[in-house]
């Protein structure tokens, strides 16, 4: 009877121990919504619970200082009492936030490690990624941690940082979002129509937003020309700029495009990518019009030509979809990017417009 009262000591003793073993401190980032602030702050919080005792930390957060300028970082209160430094602006690749603390013994305390403050972010994507470089014990061991990133922008991919060899937390891109594509932030689109023939048309507020991020421009003469019909030239510039102008490495074979052309950069990058394509092996017809299932084919492929289920059952003129756009436009239909001219009809063969373009560009942003 002591032998088996032993033995369950002794297995009790032991599980205690794995329980002690395999216990570790969890750290969560807290990223809200750009839009959620606090007295005018956007704030960015790092918590730590289950702590099992550190006596120096340093925490690294990068941004996009674009879109984020960050003004001071605060020691929370489980830090407070250990030296710390600060630096709210690191230059370097990228810019970065970062807290250094040390102490000579550990502390053993839950809640805030640190809090950065930023300015109200502006438009674009802040690019945010989080780095534990360093939790040491007060005996120079490395603390074993669990990280918990909470973040609105985008799901969140565990990598290691290739200088600091620290976990790395890197937004991915969402839904059918490309990397790096402007992010929308509605606060910043609350602005007011400047163009004389866009106020009372239907399309102002999209038209307003497409111009505040940057996608589209308006006419020499200060309007917009929101029903002049869109140019192929145009549309392949308003995917350039949503993809914030990267580079292309063909050089175009097309006779009517030049290298002087306003929109040749654009054109080269839609083309070599594949989204946009001539009308023949020596023509882009820059100057001619597109038809709304092509205004679609182009955005689905930028998109990465998501599956659909959508049909088209309830629009009577289905059978006017050429093969070529029939998905891209049910995919379109699906995501409430593009609608129908009525209840009835899809018109996949009408000229696209300028406030359309721009309607279509904002609704896929906001998905």
């Amino acid at each position: 009877m002591r032998w088996k009262v032993k033995r369950v000591v002794s297995i009790a003793i032991a599980l205690m121990l794995l329980v002690t073993v395999s216990h570790a401190a969890e750290v969560t980032v807290t990223i809200p919504e750009q839009k959620e602030l606090l007295d005018g702050k956007y704030i960015v919080s790092v918590d730590i619970s289950e702590n099992t005792g550190f006596a120096s930390l340093q925490l690294e957060l990068f941004y996009n200082e674009n879109t984020l300028t960050c003004e001071k970082v605060i020691a929370g209160e489980v830090v407070k009492g250990m030296l710390a430094d600060f630096n709210p602006k690191a230059t370097g690749e990228r810019t970065s936030a970062i807290l250094s603390v040390a102490g000579i013994s550990n502390t053993t305390e839950n809640g805030n490690l640190a809090t950065f403050v930023f300015e109200k972010p502006k438009k674009g994507n802040p690019e945010i990624e989080f780095v534990l470089v360093e939790m040491m014990s007060a005996d120079g061991k490395k603390v074993d941690c669990k990280i918990k990133v909470t973040d609105n922008y985008g799901d969140f991919e565990e990598e290691k940082d290739s200088q600091t060899g620290g976990n790395v937390w890197k937004p991915s891109a969402g839904g059918n979002k490309k990397p790096g594509e402007i992010v929308i932030h509605e606060d910043e689109l609350k602005i007011e129509v400047t163009f004389k023939d866009v106020s009372g048309h239907w399309a102002s507020e999209y038209i307003t937003q497409a111009v505040k991020l940057g996608i589209v421009s308006g006419m020499p003469d200060g309007t917009f020309a929101p029903d002049r019909e869109m140019t192929r030239a145009e549309a392949a510039t308003i995917l350039w700029n949503m993809a914030k102008k990267p580079s292309a490495e063909v050089e175009l074979d097309f006779t009517d495009v030049q290298k002087t052309d306003w929109y040749y950069k654009a054109v080269a990058w839609a083309f070599e990518k594949g989204y946009i394509k001539g009308v023949s092996d020596n023509e882009f017809d820059p100057s001619g019009k597109i038809p709304r299932e092509q205004a679609m084919t182009i955005l689905y492929r930028y998109a990465g030509e998501g599956k659909t289920t959508e049909a088209l059952e309830k629009f009577e003129d289905k059978e006017k979809v050429s093969e070529f756009a029939l998905s891209a436009m049910c995919w379109a239909v699906q995501n409430n990017i593009v609608e129908g001219v009525s209840e009835t009809e899809i018109a996949p063969r009408m000229s696209v417009t300028r406030a359309q373009m721009a309607t279509i560009m904002v609704r896929y942003l906001k998905q």
